[in-house]
């Protein structure tokens, strides 16, 4: 499987896609390469104009955190693997468990916060 593009995505400003009613919103989504230092271009998210902007920005934030949502997908993947006594990550301990998957709280309840989901 081809991976994702690497590097944090950003959200550009939303935009009009064409000057007559009812327009898409249209934003381009770009990461950093984070040794060229030079941005480079993801792809383009595209909303249908008759939905309303703060569901289009929010739709458009969400997208951005695709990279880290998968980071924070791989890193339980990885604690329901030690909690499976035929996994070779397998630890016989609750706590180890439990410390690893706590040791991603942090970064979850940011990505569930800018998802409007958080407390």
């Amino acid at each position: 499987m081809t991976p994702i593009t690497r590097g944090a995505w950003r959200a550009g400003p939303l935009r009009p896609g064409s000057a007559s009613w009812p327009f898409d919103w249209e934003a381009d989504i770009t990461t950093t390469d984070p040794v060229c230092r030079r941005h480079q271009y993801v792809g383009r998210f595209v909303q249908a104009g008759g939905r309303p902007i703060g569901e289009a920005q929010a739709n458009l934030s969400a997208i951005a955190l695709i990279p880290e949502m998968i980071r924070l997908m791989q890193a339980v993947a990885g604690v329901l693997a030690m909690s499976d006594p035929d996994d070779e990550a397998f630890a016989d301990s609750a706590a180890d468990c439990l410390e690893a998957l706590l040791a991603h709280g942090n970064a979850l309840q940011s990505v569930l916060q800018a998802l409007g989901e958080g407390a």
